[in-house]
């Protein structure tokens, strides 16, 4: 019984942080005046693999990550 709870627990959590983040690229694109939204590995970061200043990964818009 434990397993079960345990699993539903962590699809639960997946399943809500997957809604929040489909609520979080609709609001940027309905208010595209306060900027663009960088999520992670869209843009220069600690994850995207710079070195010395240069990044290989552009800039991209939230709908054209959202739309891949």
């Amino acid at each position: 019984m434990t397993y079960l709870i345990t699993i539903t627990t962590i699809l639960v959590f997946l399943a809500a942080w997957l809604m929040v983040q489909a609520v979080a690229r609709w609001y940027a694109g309905r208010h595209p005046h306060l900027g663009l939204v960088r999520e992670e590995g869209a843009g220069c970061g600690s994850s995207c693999g710079c070195a010395k200043g240069q990044c290989s990964n552009k800039q991209r818009s939230v709908q054209e990550v959202s739309h891949e």
